[in-house]
C-alpha cells in the first residue's frame, strides 16, 4: 500500500490519497505520517481518499479497531482538532452497513470523521458546507 500527502495553504486541508492492497501495518504507518503532517502544518482538516484501495478489510471488528486506534493516535498529539473526511469506494449496501458502522463508532469516540463516496462531497464537509 502506497500513500502520498499534499498540502493545501489555502484551504488549510491536507489530502492523502491512498492506493495498492491494504495493510493494516501501511495503514497505522500513513496514518502516523498523517497526523504528523497536521501537527506541522496546523491542517484544520484532513480528506483522505481510499478508493484506489484494493482489499480494504470491512469487517465489524476491524472497523471497531480502527476506529480505537485512531483514537489513540489522536491522543498522542492532543492539540490536534482536524476534521477528518474519508472518501471510500462504493462497496454496494453490504460496505455502507460497515462504513455506517464506522462512522458510528468513531461518533461514539468524539473523533470528528465522516465517509463519503463523493470527494467534492468530502471536501466540501470539510469547508463547513
Amino acid at each position: 500500500m502506497e500513500y502520498s500527502i499534499e498540502y493545501d495553504p489555502a484551504a488549510c486541508m491536507l489530502t492523502a490519497r491512498v492506493q495498492g492492497a491494504w495493510s493494516w501495518i501501511a495503514a497505522f504507518d500513513a496514518g502516523r505520517s498523517l497526523r504528523e503532517a497536521v501537527a506541522a502544518r496546523h491542517a484544520r482538516s484532513v480528506l483522505i481518499d481510499l478508493r484506489e484501495v484494493v482489499g480494504l478489510d470491512l469487517r465489524t471488528l476491524s472497523m471497531y479497531e480502527l476506529a480505537s486506534r485512531l483514537v489513540a493516535g489522536r491522543r498522542r498529539f492532543a492539540h490536534i482538532a482536524a476534521k477528518g473526511a474519508f472518501v471510500v469506494p462504493d462497496l454496494g449496501p453490504e460496505g455502507d452497513v460497515h462504513y455506517q458502522y464506522f462512522e458510528n463508532t468513531s461518533r461514539n469516540r468524539g473523533l470528528p470523521y465522516r465517509l463519503f463516496k463523493d470527494v467534492e462531497q468530502a471536501r466540501q464537509w470539510l469547508r463547513g458546507g
